[in-house]
């Protein structure tokens, strides 16, 4: 796989997090992460493939929360690269431009992300 970083992310937010069809979603996770993976988000930690589809159960929409949780680490891991994470930011703030609570959504995953 010769992807960058930023497309790799992108794929990672659109085809996993963003993807409402359960099959699509279950090939990306397949493709993009490894059978051992683990995801830390509120209620608890989801290990593997299938927790990993299952992590978007939520009180907030699937989108909603995936943008959260991937605003959260663009701007904690990318403040150095200025560039690249504006351009991750405008695409991922198209998701939620009508959502007054967004940014307590993210103060939440803000909280999460290590």
């Amino acid at each position: 796989m010769t992807e960058t970083i930023h497309g790799l992310l992108l794929r990672n937010l659109q085809e996993v997090f963003g993807e409402g069809d359960p099959a699509k979603r279950r090939s990306a996770i397949k493709e993009l992460y490894t059978d051992d993976c683990v995801l830390y988000v509120p209620p608890g930690i989801f290990v593997g493939h299938d927790a990993l589809g299952r992590a978007a159960q939520f009180q907030v929409d699937d989108k909603t929360w995936a943008t959260a949780l991937a605003v959260a680490f663009f701007r904690k891991h990318l403040s150095k690269q200025p560039d690249l994470l504006e351009g991750l930011l405008d695409k991922a703030m198209e998701y939620v431009r009508d959502n007054a609570n967004f940014e307590s959504l993210v103060a939440h995953a803000k909280a999460l992300i290590i």
